[in-house]
């Protein structure tokens, strides 16, 4: 799949777009060209080390409960996203410092753009997470359509492929999560 803009930081010093290549080194005026085409998606920063493209929007990511979620306080509650052609790349770390109130279904909430009205439009991948009580050895889930939200899932199969959702009553006052949602938005 091709994205609106496609980027590729080449040994050269260019930066190739879709609607064609800017040489980065040294004429500030096509520099200033590339900036004013990428829009306000992206800021851009050039350092001695080459240029740098990230993102400047940031959200915070929620660990509730599909029934109730309120009280939580984070040691660290911290993310970052960019809209890309309507996909969302949104890497993110919750680490609770207080549980609060979550019952229901444990959920990340809070995702940064409402997602696409279609079955299953996104992922949310956790290669980390700790302090969770019966914790499994995998852990993800399922951006919920129409929303900000993704349900948890965990492997309950020992790695067989069953999961099943993680209940609210397996987070508790350290339970922490880091990874990247991966979603469709909604237009």
């Amino acid at each position: 799949m091709r994205l609106p803009l496609d980027f590729r930081y080449l040994l050269a010093g260019n930066l190739e777009l879709t609607a064609g290549t800017y040489s980065l080194f040294p004429v500030r005026q096509q520099f200033d060209q590339l900036r004013a085409s990428l829009g306000k998606l992206w800021d851009i920063e050039h350092t001695n080390a080459g240029l740098h493209l990230f993102a400047q929007t940031v959200w915070y990511p929620v660990i509730g409960g599909s029934t109730a979620t309120s009280g939580q306080t984070y040691q660290s509650q911290e993310g970052s996203y960019v809209n890309l052609g309507g996909v969302i790349l949104a890497p993110f770390r919750a680490h609770l410092s207080a549980e609060g109130t979550v019952t229901g279904d444990a959920q990340l909430q809070g995702l940064p753009v409402t997602s696409a009205d279609i079955v299953a439009p996104g992922i949310v991948y956790v290669p980390y997470w700790a302090n969770w009580v019966n914790a499994s050895t995998t852990f993800g889930g399922l951006v919920e359509r129409s929303s900000t939200k993704a349900t948890l899932y965990e492997d309950v199969g020992g790695g067989s492929g069953t999961s099943a959702i993680v209940d609210a009553g397996s987070i508790q006052n350290t339970s922490l999560l880091h990874g990247i949602v991966v979603y469709l938005a909604a237009t």
